[in-house]
């Protein structure tokens, strides 16, 4: 049977979920530590720390690049650097055979999980059932794009993913 591991985002932590209450081993990592930036949720992560809940883990560069070759570049450009170590160490875990679950509210996490084949729940809402679906935005003429370009073919500018209303079907 392969052992249990929950990976925390920084909304773990802010909703207060406590590790206590989860079968398994409950990680994070340094770079969600430093999003922590008010009292409560460093609390519960100091806390969780102390007694032996959670254990940090840095994912190294080497984990960060194979989340940067494994995910879509919309999906890419819309995660900060502790949104891709959640990712990288779900992922190592999961390949050293082990049943992850990724905790988080952050919805582009929960569809590049969905992508990616890992599991997760989300804290205070139910989160999202499908993968989301992107289209491209010209910042300065207003176009639209389905598919995936890297500069307007009508001004040139460089084109933004955003998220079409709600998750692919």
């Amino acid at each position: 049977m392969p052992r249990k591991i929950n990976v925390f985002d920084s909304s773990a932590f802010i909703a207060g979920l406590n590790p206590s209450t989860l079968e398994g081993k409950s990680y994070s990592t340094p770079q969600v530590l430093s999003e922590l930036k008010d009292i409560r949720s460093s609390s519960y992560a100091e806390s969780s720390l102390e007694a032996g809940l959670l254990t940090i883990i840095d994912p190294g560069e080497t984990l960060m690049e194979t989340v940067n070759e494994k995910v879509e570049k919309e999906d890419l450009s819309m995660l900060s650097e502790a949104d891709k170590s959640v990712i990288a160490l779900a992922l190592k875990f999961k390949e050293e055979g082990a049943e992850v679950t990724v905790y988080s509210d952050d919805q582009t996490i929960q569809s590049v999980c969905l992508k990616l084949g890992l599991n997760w729940k989300g804290i205070r809402r139910p989160g999202i059932q499908k993968p989301f679906k992107w289209r491209f935005k010209c910042p300065a003429c207003k176009r639209k794009f389905r598919e995936k370009l890297s500069y307007c073919p009508v001004c040139g500018a460089e084109l933004k993913p955003v998220r079409t209303g709600y998750p692919a079907r």
